[in-house]
């Protein structure tokens, strides 16, 4: 939690600093918005939601060059550029409410800005500055409607809420807040993600200069490609119509591509990128460059199983079906639950890094369920089998040739000791 902490201090002393003095009001609109969670791509959420009292927590550094610009109609439809260059950070942090439900908090600060200040309302002067400030600070509550599972898409919803800092004295016009409810699509084939959302941002009226700030229709779709080695390849776009009958109307779209990679279990992630605008407009940014580091944390529920394994069912890569040579390996298994009856079977699911963690999950599951059926039908009680459903959690990550992978997708079945005997 203590990242969480970190957060609430740096709003508190961001405020008493007169952040305001800089006019930053609305920088997450018009800066990089990650997903809170790590859920989904960049800022394209995907609809799975944290484990209950699971905590994501991380940062994100972003430049970006020329994310505000904007026509100034008193220089005679001039363009003026309102942010020249910009080196923002992301804190963001999350934490599983329900099963079904997650909340989080993103503080993103502006750690270096250059740009044109507006002297005056029709800003027929102006003046170059260079600040920094907090910006605006953003809630999001996610609810999760299915779950994205083979043979079925990922369905979601967040419900987002933007607190506005900075001042109307420069060129932002600020004062306003944000309330954003976006729909989530996402589903997942193998290796291969894909995420869409859409959804409307109420926001006040505000005039910057030739633009008219308004609600917003927001929209955007990414993919995912699953590699070796806990490699993951992302791009998305991503943009937003105005709503209004402004004198300048804008929509701008961004593309952003990238890697990202885990590290110990799936617990720390690092993430680069890169993108550029596809169609320009205000607050699409010339070209903008990313970088990440996340963690996750929380307990994980399951069984302990005893420490020796007494059998193994390997599987076909992306595959749930037991192949007819481990049928021995599973008589024999039968068969000595059958001669002793003292204890209870678990089949504890695996999967290989190569995949997605939620996707490999699932598949584990339906590896163990594979061989509990298996085993019922063997004469094994269904009430003496237990399954558990590791994914690619405990997967060796360091096997250097993918060709060893198949170590990794495999049930294990213990035998748990009787209780009273160690």
């Amino acid at each position: 939690m203590k990242s969480l902490w970190f957060i609430v201090i740096l709003i508190t002393l961001s405020g008493a600093a007169g952040a305001s003095d800089t006019g930053l009001a609305g920088t997450n609109r018009r800066s990089f918005r990650p997903s809170i969670d790590g859920e989904g791509i960049f800022s394209v959420d995907g609809s799975r939601t944290l484990a209950p009292l699971q905590v994501h927590s991380g940062f994100y550094m972003d430049y970006n060059r020329r994310s505000l610009f904007t026509v100034n109609p008193a220089r005679g439809g001039a363009t003026t550029d309102l942010v020249k260059n910009q080196l923002a950070a992301d804190f963001i942090g999350a934490v599983g409410i329900l099963p079904f439900l997650s909340a989080g908090l993103d503080v993103p600060v502006s750690l270096f800005q250059d740009g044109t200040r507006c002297n005056n309302a029709a800003c027929t002067s102006q003046g170059a500055y260079q600040g920094m400030a907090l910006g605006d600070i953003r809630i999001d509550l996610k609810a999760k409607i299915l779950q994205d599972r083979p043979g079925r898409v990922g369905l979601g919803f967040i419900l987002r809420n933007g607190f506005p800092t900075g001042s109307r004295r420069h060129f932002n016009g600020g004062g306003v807040g944000s309330y954003e409810s976006r729909f989530i699509v996402d589903k997942t084939w193998g290796r291969y993600y894909l995420a869409m959302n859409a959804g409307y941002r109420f926001v006040g009226k505000t005039q910057v200069l030739g633009t008219l700030l308004d609600d917003e229709l927001v929209f955007g779709a990414g993919a995912a490609v699953s590699l070796p080695h806990s490699l993951r390849l992302k791009a998305e776009v991503s943009g937003s119509t105005i709503i209004s009958r402004a004198r300048s109307e804008t929509t701008p779209v961004e593309i952003l591509a990238g890697l990202e990679k885990n590290f110990l279990n799936d617990r720390l992630t690092a993430t680069v990128a890169g993108g550029a605008k596809l169609i320009g407009g205000f607050s699409a940014p010339e070209f903008r460059v990313v970088a990440g580091l996340s963690t996750r944390w929380g307990k994980k529920p399951g069984v302990e199983p005893a420490s020796r394994s007494i059998a193994a069912v390997y599987f076909r890569f992306d595959d749930a079906k037991i192949s007819a040579r481990y049928y021995a390996v599973l008589d024999r298994v039968a068969l000595r639950y059958i001669e002793t009856r003292k204890a209870i079977l678990v089949s504890v699911g695996f999967a290989d890094a190569y995949g997605d963690q939620s996707y490999n999950h699932l598949l584990s599951k339906r590896r163990g369920e594979a061989v509990r059926k298996a085993l019922i039908k063997r004469g094994v009680p269904e009430w003496m089998i237990a399954i558990e459903a590791r994914g690619s959690d405990e997967a060796i990550k360091e096997r250097r040739n993918v060709k060893d992978y198949w170590k990794d997708r495999r049930v294990d079945i213990f035998e748990l000791p009787a209780k009273g005997k160690q």
